[in-house]
């Protein structure tokens, strides 16, 4: 009898030391999905301003026709009356400041239109809609906005969100046995996203994700908030929608993300969204 424990003994032992490595491989790790513009990347106001023009606008803020106008508003406001004569399939919809945009916008965020195409667009469809404009002087800034969606412009107004950088590295640190993956999800050109990668100050942050980690809707050709981009998401992670977490800025989105089944945040700052990670069980 005695010898027969031992022997068990002496067998169990060697199960149990690697007892802990197969319990952590079978805990179920979680995919973190970061939105880019206003999660990860924000304007930089000022150099915006220059481009469009400071002097312009501060008449723009002063003159009798337009100093109680907010120009960002006016400006959604232009995209949504284009996406009223240039309307996009049912279930492809996006938006900018929470209103709809059009369908050559949406191409271009799909890799299908060049960011030269919309402009040339937008610009005659502004000269065809004379009427909508409460100034000469809003036309001339709607018209430099516009050129802000320059693939060099674009890139070169935008500058990382730092303190998110620490966020994106502590979702990745392994907690109790599981290795979260992180991911890049995002409505974005090709064009001024190959420009952003390749200037130093946005280099850290690429660099945490890896090229096979960024998803970007004009490389799958795909928008956010649709299902079918959700299903190639998920599927490159490898987990299922619950076990995934996506944080944007753009609140329209969410019931879509939910409906699919994904944990949502949505961004308002970096220590909320360090919160509501922490009660999803990413973060401390």
């Amino acid at each position: 009898m005695k010898k027969t424990s031992l022997k068990l003994i002496l067998y169990l032992v060697p199960m149990l030391s690697v007892l802990p490595g197969l319990c952590a491989a079978n805990k179920t790790n979680k995919a973190v999905f970061f939105d880019l513009f206003a999660v990860l990347i924000d304007r930089k106001n000022l150099r915006a301003r220059q481009y469009i023009g400071v002097g312009d606008y501060l008449t723009y803020a002063f003159s009798g026709a337009t100093k109680n106008a907010d120009l960002e508003k006016r400006y959604a406001d232009f995209l949504a009356k284009a996406a009223e004569d240039d309307p996009v399939a049912s279930g492809q919809q996006a938006w900018y400041n929470g209103r709809p945009i059009c369908a050559t916008m949406l191409d271009w965020l799909k890799g299908l239109k060049t960011s030269k195409e919309l402009i040339d667009f937008l610009n005659n469809y502004m000269h065809e809609h004379n009427d909508f404009f409460l100034s000469g002087t809003e036309k001339k800034l709607v018209t430099a906005i516009i050129s802000l969606m320059r693939p060099e412009v674009l890139s070169s107004i935008m500058g990382p969100v730092k303190p998110m950088i620490k966020v994106i590295k502590d979702c990745k640190q392994e907690k109790n046995g599981t290795h979260n993956q992180v991911f890049l999800l995002t409505n974005w050109d090709k064009e001024s996203f190959d420009l952003l990668k390749q200037q130093k100050e946005h280099m850290p942050m690429m660099a945490l994700f890896g090229d096979d980690n960024m998803i970007l809707s004009s490389e799958v050709h795909m928008l956010l908030p649709s299902e079918e981009l959700l299903e190639y998401a998920v599927k490159k992670a490898g987990l299922q929608p619950s076990d995934c977490i996506i944080i944007t800025k753009e609140k329209e989105n969410i019931p879509a993300f939910e409906k699919f089944g994904m944990k949502t945040i949505l961004h308002t700052s970096t220590g909320q969204t360090r919160k509501e990670l922490a009660i999803y069980g990413v973060l401390s």
